[in-house]
């Protein structure tokens, strides 16, 4: 299948709260709403995870506050690197599940890994197990 035909299906789960990948960073964007900085990391072919910042207030010098983020897009994610995903106060790391073609039983995600494999996993962090209830 050439590029021309190929269709990029990303799908963001879980929300590690207070945490960030610290390394892969492949491009840095100022944003206002998060939507963005997911359409963002969908353009860029070789995103699998963001980073988004805590809101900043801005004023614009007529008297308008307006609220940015900094949006951080790597090329990894936590399954491929867990040692790269750091405590980071005011911050959430965001991980796509690359919707495989090979299934994952229910509630799990199918996440690729770069020896060109996959692993499921539980979407939300502390959850294990076939069900991810325990």
């Amino acid at each position: 299948m050439g590029d021309s035909e190929r269709c990029r299906l990303l799908d963001f789960v879980g929300v590690f709260r207070d945490k960030s990948l610290n390394k892969s960073i492949i491009k840095n964007v100022t944003i206002h709403e998060e939507e963005i900085c997911q359409l963002t990391c969908f353009l860029e072919d070789t995103c699998k995870s963001y980073n988004l910042g805590p809101p900043v207030p801005q004023p614009t010098g007529e008297g308008v506050v307006v609220i940015k983020r900094v949006c951080e897009l790597s090329s990894s994610h936590h399954v491929s690197h867990p040692d790269y995903l750091v405590s980071r106060p005011g911050f959430i790391y965001r991980p796509s599940a690359n919707l495989c073609g090979v299934p994952c039983p229910d509630k799990q995600s199918c996440y690729p890994v770069d020896n060109g494999g996959f692993s499921c996993l539980c979407p939300d962090p502390g959850f294990t197990g076939y069900t991810c209830t325990e």
